[in-house]
């Protein structure tokens, strides 16, 4: 499934596929009546779900069809792409800076948040806290664990921006 990004997928198009879970079998001398694989896949533009998707499907029904098995393809969620509002970042980054946060703004990353649903029908903003700590493994790693101390950062930073938007500047 790789080669859908790799091969088949334009260097001016984002499209993020990852196989993060797979599960079958309990023994290891009887072979799995059913393997589940699980995984996400991110894009920037809509047309690129649906092509990557088809994709999936095709790339599943021709391993299975060369192994006499059969496959099914679930979707079983999606979120839309997180849009933010210009004047709704610039809030957030102004209110990073007065906490002291180092603001980086790294462009347009394919990141899956269901905070998008809110961000179709309000103007948003979205930011992220770097929020590891030493000893601690990257996000979505399996020892990823949350440096406490982040909170009171992001606490402040929404606070700030809070106040400065009710207060109408």
């Amino acid at each position: 499934m790789q080669s859908i990004v790799a091969r088949e997928t334009s260097p001016q198009q984002t499209l993020v596929s990852s196989v993060a879970s797979i599960a079958g079998g309990e023994a290891c001398n009887v072979v799995a009546g059913e393997v589940i694989l699980r995984g996400t896949l991110r894009w920037l533009d809509r047309s690129e779900r649906e092509r990557a998707l088809t994709r999936v499907d095709q790339i599943a029904a021709g391993v299975c069809a060369a192994l006499r098995v059969a496959h099914t393809l679930r979707i079983v969620a999606t979120v839309p792409v997180l849009r933010c509002a210009g004047q709704s970042a610039v809030l957030l980054a102004d209110a990073a800076s007065q906490a002291g946060a180092d603001v980086i703004d790294p462009g347009v990353v394919p990141a899956g948040d269901d905070f998008a649903n809110i961000a179709e029908h309000v103007p948003a903003g979205f930011i992220a806290v770097g929020a590891g700590g030493e000893g601690c493994g990257a996000h979505h790693a399996p020892d990823f664990d949350l440096d406490e101390r982040a909170i009171g950062l992001i606490t402040e930073i929404l606070a700030t921006a809070a106040l400065t938007r009710l207060s109408g500047h």
